[in-house]
């Protein structure tokens, strides 16, 4: 209905457009009167027009998430797949960006299914889009957020509680880094605070992730790494939306070290990575 309406509307628009340029580029001796005509006619139904193509209705339930695939949407989830992956309305895939949470056979898989289970199964939540839209696997890639209810009480930012509570890692997902400042944050609270899978899971992530991280920031606040190169590149910083942060691992040692901000990291004569934006 709303595309019918448009087209009636295009075509009003045209045709009045056309009959009022006619009426003004007749002959000087058409009468003054209808030059008047003309004008007002192109005036009116072109507003009328843009007031027709600029009104917007509530988004249907059923077309919420492909209408609104630039900014924010509200689904309701009809089923969960693992820790990471969500259904909602229509059978529609949903990848939480910036999180990894353990596949079937992995260990704390089932734990991190059950979470994500308990905090949104059945309820309407909030997906949040960033640069990219889809995966390569034809998933939604969003940010997912659990509203309160309650003004008292925040929003459930569901990506980072799992990786907070140690149900997911990090994932560093390349452009989208709208939130990942926070999401490193959290990731290294629930490694000091052997959260979930960094208690449970230690055995398994000791030659993975865990063994690669090199020391821990001792304030979960101070992320930007000081790292000491060897060879041509120096004493340079990194902060956590550089591309390669996570690779970089820090030796205290070795006098690297974390500063909680740039101004901190160029005092102690570190300079920014030329990886960073």
């Amino acid at each position: 209905m709303k595309k019918i309406k448009k087209l009636l509307l295009s075509f009003i628009i045209a045709l009045g457009t056309i009959l009022g340029v006619i009426a003004l580029m007749e002959s000087t001796n058409s009468s003054l009167l209808k030059k008047i005509l003309g004008g007002l006619l192109i005036a009116v139904v072109a507003l009328f027009g843009i007031i027709g193509l600029n009104e917007s209705g509530p988004v249907s339930e059923d077309t919420a998430v492909v209408e609104v695939g630039s900014g924010i949407s509200v689904v309701t989830v009809t089923g969960v797949i693992d820790g990471d992956t969500i259904e909602v309305d229509d059978g529609v895939v949903v990848r939480l960006i910036g999180i990894d949470a353990p596949e079937q056979g992995e260990c704390y898989y089932r734990e991190a299914k059950e979470m994500m289970k308990e905090l949104v199964l059945g309820k309407e939540i909030r997906l949040e889009k960033d640069i990219s839209g889809t995966d390569n696997l034809d998933r939604l890639l969003r940010y997912v957020v659990l509203p309160s209810g309650n003004q008292l009480a925040d929003d459930t930012f569901v990506n980072n509680y799992m990786v907070r509570y140690g149900y997911a890692r990090l994932m560093t997902m390349a452009p989208d880094h709208k939130y990942l400042s926070l999401l490193t944050a959290s990731r290294e609270q629930a490694i000091s605070n052997k959260e979930g899978m960094w208690t449970d899971c230690l055995d398994e992530m000791h030659n993975t992730e865990l063994g690669e991280m090199g020391d821990q920031p001792l304030n979960p606040n101070c992320l930007i790494k000081g790292n000491i190169s060897l060879k041509a590149y120096g004493k340079t910083y990194f902060t956590p939306d550089c591309y390669n942060y996570n690779q970089v691992k820090i030796k205290f040692d070795e006098g690297e070290k974390y500063f909680c901000t740039e101004q901190e990291a160029l005092e102690a004569g570190f300079r920014k990575s030329d990886t960073c934006p």
